[in-house]
């Protein structure tokens, strides 16, 4: 018995020292081991962290390099960031019409175009007080200039300012304006009305508005009777109202079977 008692014992102080040699050894850690499974070679770096966080962060709030930064904007109201953000008549004059393209999608004010009821009535509104938009319209190499940008754009950059509204979609919303289309030749339209179909990472509402609008402007008079005499579509292609699936789904069906004519053709 007493042997008994003296191997327990023993096993109890042993036990004792060997944790009492554990806790010195970690003495001064502030954080305990993890286990192997879940190493910190699992996890990004600190340096991995910021730079991923740079990359989502900085291209939507990166700052134009003609306009004012973006902490300059805050508190003012619309009238002061409008008189802010105006183009100088020296500018507008020297800027060649590929130059003038940048700096009308690189305007902040084209951020607010989601704060309106529609993206068409946000865009004419803002752009009724841009200068460099109008001076863009009157551009007799526009039709070249804009068009080569929309095949060739990013789809993931955005605007300055803006977590939402890609440059993309402000290309089509400035080709889908009647300033624009009316000196779109026919062949021109053609291509875009192709491209376009195909663009599924535009906006829906811009996508099918620019469509619209493509069509009407067509050669093919029965599309441009349907979209002129339907009062659905022709209430959508002025006011561009969001969320009228009845105007996309009818816009999608003249596309298919515009397309599908060419292609007999």
């Amino acid at each position: 018995m007493k042997k008994i008692i003296l191997i327990t014992a023993l096993i109890i102080l042993v036990s004792f020292c060997i944790n009492a040699e554990e806790l010195d050894n970690n003495k001064g850690e502030s954080t305990p081991k993890l286990p192997p499974s879940y190493s910190s070679k699992n996890y990004p770096t600190a340096e991995q962290i910021e730079r991923q966080n740079e990359m989502l962060v900085l291209p939507q709030l990166k700052s134009s390099k003609y306009y004012p930064a973006m902490e300059d904007l805050k508190g003012k109201n619309m009238h002061e960031m409008i008189e802010l953000c105006q183009i100088t008549d020296e500018k507008l004059q020297e800027s060649s019409t590929e130059h003038l393209l940048t700096l009308c999608l690189d305007y902040p004010l084209y951020k607010d175009m989601i704060a309106y009821n529609s993206m068409q009535g946000g865009y004419a509104e803002i752009s009724k007080h841009f200068n460099g938009i109008q001076e863009l319209y009157n551009r007799d190499d526009i039709i070249p200039i804009i068009i080569n940008k929309y095949y060739h754009c990013n789809n993931d950059l955005l605007i300055p300012y803006s977590y939402t509204i890609r440059t993309i979609d402000l290309l089509a919303k400035i080709l889908s304006q009647n300033e624009v289309m009316e000196k779109c030749d026919n062949p021109k339209i053609k291509e875009l009305i192709e491209y376009t179909f195909e663009k599924d990472k535009l906006n829906k509402e811009i996508k099918f508005y620019l469509l619209g609008k493509l069509l009407i402007y067509n050669e093919n008079v029965s599309l441009r009777s349907e979209l002129d005499t339907n009062p659905v579509m022709n209430n959508y292609l002025i006011e561009g109202n969001m969320g009228n699936y009845e105007a996309y789904n009818r816009i999608k069906e003249l596309c298919s079977k515009y397309l599908n004519e060419r292609e007999v053709k």
